[in-house]
């Protein structure tokens, strides 16, 4: 019985190798396909060589099990030119702070602008006043400095851009020293690199880019781990 056991022990371990084998041939092959010349060493590095990955820490890690809102504010004119604004940007914020912070509770964003529009002096209230009337323990604050899907100065060229300072209010604090998290610069966001000239692009532009900036944000609030070759590529 032990023989026959050690027998099939060997077997699987020879099966396991034969199967890595044929991976590996059959990526080599692949590349001398599909890449010719000198990129060929380039390719097969790249098949071999596992992804650099960086983990990185939250900023503020004590939105599990707490409740939020998220308040948005825009000027007239970004209101006027773009009045979903809010509620989408907020929406799609929500919705990944709901998908990676545990018991996160988040105010719909829809109840957040209602209450912005039914408080005409809501900017100048304090921020535990504002928690207290939305019934939540934390407020994410975002002044948005620009939002807009054109490039500066352009009215064909299409580029989708979002920048804005984020706060993090504690309601159960007193006001002056509720701020329990700031980011330091603003955030921002320019989808794409090289602008596009069609109209008909605009839609599928605003959506990536609240996705991008909704995920740079978000971040801030969980532990996540960064592609580093993905970065720089994006980066280039």
């Amino acid at each position: 019985m032990l023989q026959k056991s050690e027998k099939m022990k060997n077997m699987k371990k020879m099966m396991k190798m034969k199967n890595a084998m044929i991976k590996i041939s059959l990526m080599l092959l692949i590349s001398a396909v599909i890449i010719p010349g000198c990129k060929q060493a380039g390719a097969i590095g790249y098949f071999l060589t596992p992804p650099r990955e960086k983990k990185v820490q939250a900023e503020f890690p004590g939105l599990k099990n707490h409740s939020l809102a998220i308040v948005i504010y825009v000027d007239e004119a970004t209101q006027y030119e773009y009045p979903s604004a809010r509620l989408t940007l907020g929406a799609k914020i929500a919705n990944e702070l709901d998908e990676n912070v545990k018991k996160v509770r988040i105010v719909q964003p829809i109840s957040v602008a209602r209450y912005q529009d039914e408080n005409i002096h809501w900017e100048t209230e304090r921020k535990n006043k504002i928690g207290r009337d939305l019934n939540v323990d934390y407020v994410l604050f975002l002044s948005l400095v620009n939002y807009s899907t054109r490039e500066p100065g352009q009215m064909s060229a299409y580029q989708g851009r979002i920048s804005g300072e984020a706060k993090l209010y504690a309601t159960e604090k007193k006001e002056g020293e509720n701020c329990v998290w700031e980011h330091e610069d603003d955030l921002e966001v320019v989808w794409p690199k090289v602008a596009r000239y069609s109209s008909r692009v605009e839609p599928q532009i605003r959506e990536e880019t609240e996705n991008r900036f909704a995920d740079l944000l978000a971040k801030k609030f969980y532990k996540h781990v960064i592609d580093l070759d993905k970065e720089e590529e994006e980066n280039e």
